[in-house]
């Protein structure tokens, strides 16, 4: 069945009727006069509308996003069709009927929509929705009725009206009363929900509307209608945005810049207009004000570029730091004392032409010593160990011509990593001891840590508990540890070895035996799904692209494999969070509930919102699936239901389901930054 996108159905009855409407008004000059001055406002704020509803539908499938999209067009259309009233032209008065209620409904709808998507506020009934329906078609044939018969037009004016104003008034006191009295922590979403109808409307209305209501208008309507700009530009920004700036901030920055502007702005006007020979007062202000804007916006501007470039193109770093850098960046990836044995013996010879080194473990009870050589093969014997033993504490201890480093203590066994130059009474000499002392010192905090773990883990394999939310974290982050070489393996052997033999198939295929072609083919998809499971073991993209990325990237290739319509959004900030697992955490947690789906939904579309605000990251979860009962879904050992709460709740994070079949099912996952 071919599917209808009734966007671009919309966009082009919204293209043909300006097109047509404009034909009526600018070539039919001695039927309709109509000057330029008249539209040019209008087709200005049509193509702007134009615009940005294309970028809204680009980058963004969520439900609310459409219903902006269609109050935006609907709006334009109204606005558009209002300056041809006085025509007489009977389609642009229908027109102007329909658009006009129709932009008061769907922008009660998007305001519904996306207070339910944020978590605000709780969908509304149908049965209201329907309600509202209803009123809406009466409406709009009523006022077509009153149009063609004339009759009834005044009550029929009134009642289209006031339904008008409800849907835009009651979602605007929702907001208002949200803003005064909910315990939702973004309120600088409210206040922007709120903020752009009132910088959009206000000047209109207390600057026109009304005072022409008590005498005379104080500002003409045309000068007041270019703030309707700030709908389109405002809920764009509010839609796309994945980070909000507040309209507090805004103003403040704005002020801040206007009082630095001030000064400059009067003298540059002051000796502009001197020099002209024409002075007015009138001439001064007007200018001043227009420097004062462009001065204050150039002043924002630049304090832009300086936070995006000062900091690259004049860096004050030294070596030790970018070191640093470099070593803890490195023992993120360690999971193990062989993986670190083996990092600190390839770092050491980096930085040694020559030296030897070995790892002593010393039972200070038994004076029993075990060795464990990195380096060489030296034993050094000749240090007092049960002397070195008393003074704990102490990280490096250079004996002779002989240095040791203090790695740990397990009981009454001490660890020490002891090095020595292959020749006699040759020194370590300052600037070699003082790089040893910066790297041991983070070597002996991952040497001690790793011991911790290994004797955690050993406590758990042994025991049953409840796990807390570090613990659950730390588990994950081992099982993780373990993927990665599974991967590293799949890559480096098994991988290799496939593609040497396709390439040997490859070439007798072409030589002799043809009778070869099938079973290269079959190889090759043999290769494919290697790779295949490679990168679904390992995300790369995490460490490389970001979460983000990532996640986009994900639900991306589930939308070409998935058996149902799949809609997503990602809007994270973050491109790495504090430690790599909270980014792996998140993104395991959505591949989950998309591999669930897959099997277990029997969905036609299913909705993944992931977005980030200053406090929390949340992941909503839809689909339109058979349900499961959450209970009994447990009980039967649903390994991957119960893996999505065990990683949430090692982020200290909450998850709610609500679910039940034959019904659809959602999950709601809040986790804090």
């Amino acid at each position: 069945m071919l599917k209808i996108d009734k966007y671009k159905i919309v966009k082009l009855l919204f293209y043909l009727l300006h097109i047509y409407l404009l034909y009526r008004v600018f070539y039919q000059t001695n039927e309709y006069n109509i000057q330029w001055n008249n539209m040019y406002l209008p087709c200005i704020f049509s193509t702007v509308i134009s615009i940005f509803t294309y970028m809204i539908y680009t980058q963004s499938s969520k439900k609310s996003s459409h219903f902006l999209i269609y109050f935006l067009l609907m709006g334009s259309l109204a606005y558009f069709t209002a300056f041809l009233q006085s025509t007489n032209i009977n389609l642009a008065i229908m027109v102007f009927t329909v658009c006009f209620q129709l932009s008061g409904w769907f922008f009660n709808k998007f305001i519904t929509e996306i207070l339910y998507l944020r978590r605000i506020s709780y969908r509304r009934k149908s049965k209201t929705d329907n309600l509202n329906l209803i009123l809406l078609i009466f409406v709009i044939c009523s006022e077509l009725y009153s149009i063609f018969f004339n009759q009834l037009s005044n009550i029929i004016k009134i009642i289209s009206i006031i339904y008008y104003l409800s849907n835009m008034l009651i979602p605007l006191l929702k907001l208002f009363y949200l803003l005064l009295h909910s315990k939702y922590p973004e309120n600088s979403f409210l206040r922007w929900m709120l903020g752009i109808p009132i910088i959009a409307f206000g000047p209109f209305l207390f600057l026109f509307a009304l005072p022409l209501l008590i005498n005379k208008s104080w500002v003409d309507a045309a000068v007041t209608t270019w703030t309707f700009f700030a709908i389109p530009i405002g809920y764009t920004y509010l839609i796309l945005s994945k980070n909000l700036l507040g309209l507090r901030f805004i103003l403040n920055r704005l002020l801040y810049y206007l009082l630095l502007a001030v000064i400059p702005s009067f003298w540059i006007s002051l000796v502009l207009i001197w020099y002209s020979s024409l002075f007015h007062l009138v001439d001064l202000i007007q200018l001043f004000g227009f420097l004062l804007l462009i001065i204050a916006v150039f002043l924002m501007i630049k304090e832009q570029i300086d936070y995006y470039f000062r900091y690259a193109f004049f860096q004050d770093k030294n070596n030790v730091v970018q070191r640093v850098e470099q070593l803890l960046k490195d023992l993120k990836g360690i999971l193990s004392l062989s993986e670190l044995n083996n990092y600190v013996t390839q770092e050491i010879k980096k930085q040694f032409n020559s030296v030897e080194t070995t790892i002593i473990k010393y039972n200070s009870n038994t004076n029993q010593i075990v060795r464990e050589y990195l380096i060489g093969n030296a034993d050094f014997e000749h240090i007092p160990f049960q002397n070195i033993a008393r003074k704990e504490g102490r990280l490096l201890i250079d004996y002779e011509n002989n240095i040791g480093f203090f790695l740990s203590r397990q009981s009454n066994t001490f660890h020490y990593l002891w090095m020595k130059k292959p020749k006699n009474h040759m020194r370590f000499h300052i600037y070699e001891k003082s790089w040893l002392i910066m790297f041991f010192s983070y070597i002996r905090l991952t040497y001690e840590n790793i011991l911790i773990n290994e004797a955690f883990v050993t406590k758990i394999m042994e025991s049953n508990f409840e796990f807390s939310s570090s613990q659950s974290r730390f588990l994950f982050h081992i099982a993780e540890a373990e993927r990665r070489k599974i991967a590293d393996n799949i890559h480096n052997t098994i991988l290799q070895n496939q593609i040497y033999i396709y390439r040997k198939l490859d070439i007798l295929a072409e030589d002799k035996y043809s009778e070869l072609l099938p079973l290269k083919k079959e190889f090759k998809n043999i290769i494919d799904r290697t790779r295949t499971t490679y990168r679904e073991i390992i995300p790369n993209t995490l460490l490389n692209d970001g979460l983000s990325y990532s996640l986009d990237k994900l639900l991306h290739q589930s939308q070409q494999k998935a058996p149902f319509r799949l809609d997503y959004e990602v809007e994270l900030t973050t491109g790495k969070f504090d430690y790599y697992e909270k980014s792996l955490i998140i993104y395991r947690v959505v591949e989950e509930l998309i591999n669930n789906a897959i099997k277990h939904s029997v969905a036609k579309r299913v909705s993944v919102y992931i977005r980030e605000t200053e406090k929390k990251i949340y992941i909503d979860y839809l689909d339109d699936g058979k349900g499961f009962n959450k209970e009994e879904a447990l009980a039967t050992e649903k390994i991957g239901l119960k893996s999505i709460i065990e990683r949430i709740k090692s982020l200290n994070g909450i998850i709610e389901f609500i679910t039940d079949s034959p019904k659809n099912v959602q999950i709601f996952i809040t986790i804090p930054e």
